[in-house]
Order: C-alpha cells, then structure tokens, then sequence
C-alpha cells in the first residue's frame, strides 16, 4: 500500500505555513509534516500546531539545491512511523521538480508514496508583480497541480480577477481554490490531481535540465537579544520595508516581548507587513530572540546595517537610519 504524498510550495510570505497549521487542525488522520527552510535557523516548525502527526525540519540548504540526500532519509524514516499521508512544505525559494524527481526515481520511495498533487500557494495582493520579477514563482506554478489564493483580506477584487486571469492563461490545468485567513476546504486541497502533470516522470525531467537553482539571495540570521521592545521592532520593520521593500523578499522572527514575556511572531514579505502574533506557547527549545531575512540585491554594506539597525530597535531605539 502507499502513502500519499502532498508537496506544497510558493513563493517566500506567501502564506504556506499558515495554509498548513489550519489543514493540521482539521480531519482525523495522521499527518506526518516536513518543512524546509531555507536558511540557517528553523522558524516555520514553531508557527505549525502537529495535531495527531509529526513535524520534522530539514534546515542544510534549500531543498531543490543541497538537501535532495536528506529528503530521501526523513522520508524513509517518516515512512517507519505508518502516517496516513505526508506533506512537504518547501522554501519559498524551491521549484517542485528535483523533488518530483526523487520520488519517481529512488528506488523504496518510488514504490512506497504516492504523489498525490503539487500545490503552489500564492499572495493575491502581490502574485501578479512576483510573477514578473521572481523566477522562482513561475517555476513553482509550472508543476502546479493546485494553485492556493491567500491574503484575499486585502487584496482587490480587480487584482484578484486580473490574477486569476493571468494564471488561467499561463497555467491552464491548475485547479485555482482561495483561502481566507489560511482556511481552505480539505478535501479539495487533498483530493487526487486529475491533471497528472507532475506525474510525468519526462516532464520532471525536462524541468530539471532546463531549470537552474543557486539562487541569488543573501540570507541573513540575526541573534537579538533573549527579550526585545517588540513595539520598536515593529516600527523597525515597517520602516525597512518601506526603504527596501522590493529587494528584501522576506523577513520572519520569533521573538519575546520584552514587556510581558510573551512571544510574538514579526513577519513581512517585501513592502507588506503582517501585524505581529502572539504564540499560544513559547517554542519548545527555543532560546533568544531572532529574525531571518531573505533579501536579492542588496550590497554587503546594506545588509549589514540592516543588520546593526534591527539590534538598535530590539535594544529599545526609535530611529532608523536608512
């Protein structure tokens, strides 16, 4: 018997993460849940409630790029514990088909999952401008059996219609859903892809020649102090992304607010920022305050006073200097 298996990617801030602690809240199986991050520190593992399932991190490297070995082990290991279906959440940074690849061509893996669909998740607010300034947003629809609006809180009608419009012309076979505050009918996100391009072994192929990761993007992880004025933070970000905003692709933090010892989750995708989180619990294992950021084409020099100026804010400074 196999396992089905379900690989969800989009673009970085595109709201995979929330789209996967809501489908893990729901239904009555076992979920077994992989995340990749792209950079040095795990955060995503701490955003996802495991409800009767397990969440484990693979954090060497984007998982199209270096960590092809590492998958292939976590999910042969993840097959011992007898889930009813796996997920895969890859970097914003991944394109689907090197994973596609792994699976059709590793010899246990092959025989024991079933690669029920590809399901891409993409910001309607931004999807249309990403489209044509990220390459790795039309790599990740390419593949797509399935592809998953979000932030429709805030985006247009006219911009949801001309996005959907575009997706409809350049990506026909994928099914488009829409979800609200991350919530999306489970049994339409899960059922089988009817368009079965991802199971095209050739196609996998093809992709993989023709694409070329090693991506262009400075990562950089910030060590904050154990506690934060969280409000100068938040100003900090706001700030930044307005200066930056197109260049700095995504900036995610777990930190403790200095004024009451709860923890807040900071994040921000380009010029929009999502109003901070508090954590239901602080995360397990976690020590200190930190933020990652994801930034393509910013100099040395910018990153690093970026990085000075996060520190003043979490240290409790008003002002940032550009």
């Amino acid at each position: 018997m196999t396992t089905p298996f379900h690989l969800l990617t989009g673009f970085l801030g595109a709201g995979k993460t929330t789209l996967l602690d809501k489908l893990l809240r729901t239904g009555g199986e076992r979920v077994a849940v992989l995340i990749n991050e792209a950079g040095a520190v795990s955060l995503d593992d701490h955003l996802v409630t495991a409800v009767d399932g397990d969440v484990s991190v693979l954090t060497s490297g984007c998982i199209c790029c270096t960590v092809r070995s590492e998958l292939a082990e976590a999910l042969e290991r993840t097959l011992e514990h007898g889930p009813d279906r796996v997920v895969l959440e890859t970097t914003g940074l991944a394109t689907p088909a090197p994973i596609v690849h792994v699976l059709h061509t590793h010899p246990r893996l092959s025989r024991a999952l079933r690669l029920e669909g590809v399901v891409t998740v993409v910001d309607a607010l931004r999807g249309l401008t990403l489209l044509e300034e990220q390459p790795e947003v039309r790599e990740q629809l390419e593949l797509a059996d399935r592809v998953v609006l979000t932030r429709l809180d805030v985006a247009t009608g006219d911009q949801v219609a001309a996005l959907r419009e575009r997706l409809a012309a350049d990506f026909p076979a994928a099914e488009v859903l829409e979800a609200r505050f991350g919530e999306v009918a489970r049994e339409r996100l899960l059922a089988p892809a009817t368009t079965r391009r991802l199971g095209d072994e050739a196609a996998a192929e093809r992709w993989l020649k023709s694409s070329t990761p090693g991506h262009d993007v400075s990562s950089l992880v910030l060590e904050l102090p154990e506690s934060v004025d969280a409000e100068a933070l938040e100003l900090w970000l706001r700030l930044v992304t307005q200066l930056d905003g197109p260049k700095l692709l995504r900036i995610k933090g777990l930190v403790q607010r200095r004024s009451d010892g709860a923890w807040v989750v900071l994040q921000a995708a380009q010029h929009a920022v999502s109003a901070p989180r508090a954590l239901e619990a602080p995360p397990k294992g976690w020590r200190g305050s930190r933020l990652v950021v994801h930034a393509r084409g910013l100099p040395q020099g910018a990153l690093e006073a970026l990085a000075a100026s996060a520190r003043s804010a979490a240290a409790g400074a008003r002002a940032v200097t550009s």
